[in-house]
């Protein structure tokens, strides 16, 4: 039986740091306030902040997808009884493992956006994100999925307090596996590696310096998901863990005039923990075809464990 669903949703995030920045800040924008420690640091701070978030979009994109997979009420509808869950069809059966139906591979892309702030009296920045994603899984075991991802993204902000904007583009790339444990519980996990290219333009009194660095990114995460319905009612949690490295190259800044900058080598952490709530209701479109919309509402809360950058000083962000 094909069963098809159309999914419609919203979504809500709250996010709680404890954490505060330790570097100075800039100060006045005179030849000397910008050469001094602080300032330097507040310039590679403004970049990574944008790399950490430029992380949490496109990891967001795979660990999506994941979700639509391992999610127990996908394809499924009230009183089904040989539900297919995912987008290339585990089955649920009536007892252990069921058997596989529908096509072992599946093909998929996304695409995302958001916007991020950063409130610090140091960097005080804001900006956007997008991001994209293709990939392919496949279905190894009746209840185990092995995938991989391309994805390109572009970040761009603007951070008052040292005036400077920052635009970078980045490629990578992520493998990632999802089992399912139960009807209900399942677990997965990925690995991204982006390669960006960041540019830098920053504004003082009697000038206007440009550079442009490398930056890479690591990224790790894993989740436990549950996933149940009762009737038409949808109810859907995960709790996720991820960290991520990144390590900027050092950036040269320079003006026509020959006044230059440079930020040393810099690194950066972030580990975040992250708890979702996901309900929904399945709305009958076709018996005949047995399709079916469902309308919901996804609850995130994140909580910064680890957010630190140049050579470990916290970092503070919304």
């Amino acid at each position: 039986m094909n069963i098809s669903r159309i999914l419609l949703g919203a979504t809500g995030v709250v996010a709680l740091i404890f954490a505060t920045k330790t570097v100075q800040a800039c100060g006045s924008y005179d030849s000397y306030s910008y050469q001094s420690s602080g300032c330097l640091s507040s310039t590679a701070s403004a970049s990574l902040a944008a790399q950490n978030e430029a992380s949490r979009v496109t990891s967001g994109l795979v660990q999506g997808r994941i979700s639509s997979i391992t999610s127990s009420s996908f394809g499924g509808a009230p009183g089904s009884k040989n539900k297919q869950t995912g987008l290339i069809g585990w089955s649920e059966g009536r007892g252990a493992a069921g058997s596989v139906s529908g096509p072992k591979l599946g093909i998929w892309g996304d695409i995302g956006y958001a916007s991020f702030q950063d409130s610090s009296a140091v960097v005080n920045s804001d900006g956007s994100v997008w991001a994209g994603a293709f990939g392919a899984d496949y279905l190894v075991h009746p209840h185990v999925i092995l995938g991989l991802a391309g994805t390109i993204e572009g970040v761009s902000s603007t951070a008052s307090a040292i005036r400077m904007d920052i635009d970078s583009k980045g490629y990578g790339i992520t493998p990632y596996a999802a089992v399912k444990i139960t009807d209900i519980f399942s677990a997965s996990a990925l690995f991204s590696y982006v390669w960006s290219e960041v540019d830098a333009t920053r504004a003082l009194p009697a000038t206007t310096l440009y550079g442009s660095t490398n930056a890479r990114r690591a990224t790790t995460a894993a989740t436990v998901s549950a996933n149940t319905n009762f009737g038409n009612f949808t109810f859907g949690g995960d709790l996720g863990l991820m960290y991520t490295a990144t390590t900027q190259e050092a950036l040269r800044m320079d003006d026509t005039a020959g006044t230059s900058i440079t930020t040393a080598k810099s690194t950066s952490e972030m580990g975040t923990l992250s708890l979702a709530a996901q309900p929904g209701y399945l709305i009958e479109l076709d018996r005949k075809t047995n399709t079916w919309i469902e309308p919901y509402a996804r609850f995130e809360y994140r909580y910064d464990f680890v957010n630190t950058d140049i050579a470990g000083h916290p970092n503070d962000d919304d």
